[in-house]
């Protein structure tokens, strides 16, 4: 006997451990999908959320995103369209194969015995639990790469976070600092610490007479 092999030659045994076994596997796949289902819409949603904080971060601080923050930022909205792709793609509708058929059970009620008849049922639900197959590894399959992504993402964003915290902002860096001593010349040198690694602008006297004044001893 094989599954919808549509032969009659049936084990002269009673069908009731096969008939349970084959019931209870086929069960157990729907709550398998159920739940890969289940696990894929966290990960999708999840994936939105740090995109969309990767954004807000952006709208807020733009120009503390230089090259390097903005590669990042590329790259994880890559890593979260190629996840909602697989999401998507593992979430297209398949055919469900669902057990025995009730009305063809009820019309076989009144020609087969009932022993019989548990044997039809527990072909039916293990072939149908070998069309579903397909179906359960691809939602299975899309759930390892939504993990790999998701945990990708996540770096992603704390790299990005963490060079937008330690890098100031492009343009602050020289306006923040104090100001140095004045200049031979007619000119006050706005200077920052070495570290920085930025040339600060010099401006004239006329412009920043105030500032002069409180620097001069």
């Amino acid at each position: 006997m094989t599954p919808k092999s549509g032969r009659g030659d049936y084990p002269n045994r009673d069908p009731q451990l096969f008939y349970e076994l084959a019931r209870d596997r086929h069960a157990a796949q729907a709550d398998a999908l159920s739940a890969l289902d289940t696990k894929l819409a966290f990960f999708l949603s999840s994936s939105s959320a740090l995109l969309s904080i990767l954004i807000a971060v952006y709208a807020l601080r733009p120009g503390a995103f230089h090259v390097l923050e903005l590669v990042l930022v590329g790259v994880s909205g890559g890593v979260w369209l190629l996840l909602t792709v697989r999401a998507l793609y593992a979430f297209r509708h398949r055919p469900w194969q669902s057990g025995p058929l009730l009305q063809e059970f009820y019309d076989l009620y009144p020609v087969r015995n009932e022993r019989r008849l548990r044997w039809i049922a527990a072909n039916r639900f293990w072939g149908d639990y070998d069309d579903n197959k397909p179906l359960e590894n691809r939602k299975a399959s899309a759930l390892t790469w939504a993990l790999c992504l998701f945990v990708t993402q996540t770096f992603l964003l704390v790299a990005t976070l963490v060079l937008v915290a330690v890098f100031p902002s492009s343009g602050s860096t020289c306006r923040s600092q104090p100001l140095g001593q004045a200049a031979p010349g007619g000119q006050v040198q706005v200077q920052v610490p070495a570290a920085a690694q930025q040339e600060c602008w010099k401006v004239s006297v006329p412009a920043l007479r105030s500032s002069a004044q409180d620097l001069t001893p």
